[in-house]
C-alpha cells in the first residue's frame, strides 16, 4: 500500500505484501555470449551517495566475463 507522507509530500510504502525469497545471486555467473558487452549504468563508490563498488572490481569483474580489452 503506497500513501502521501504527511511531513514531505513524498509517495512512500506504508506496507509490504507478498515478499518473495530472491534467487541466489551470489553463485559465479559466467557470461557466454560471443560479442562481450559491459553495463553502461554502474554506481561506484564515487557516485554521489549510492555507490559501494570501487572501480577496480568492476574492471576485474568485467575481465573475469571475458571482456580483455574495451572495443
Amino acid at each position: 500500500m503506497t500513501t502521501i507522507d504527511r511531513f514531505d509530500g513524498e509517495l512512500t510504502i506504508g506496507s509490504v505484501r507478498g515478499i518473495k525469497k530472491a534467487e541466489d545471486f551470489t553463485s559465479k555467473r559466467m557470461d557466454h555470449s560471443p560479442v562481450k558487452r559491459v553495463e553502461l549504468h554502474c554506481h561506484t563508490k564515487m557516485s554521489d551517495m549510492d555507490g559501494v563498488s570501487d572501480v577496480a572490481s568492476i574492471i576485474k569483474k568485467a575481465k573475469e566475463w571475458g571482456m580483455e580489452r574495451w572495443q
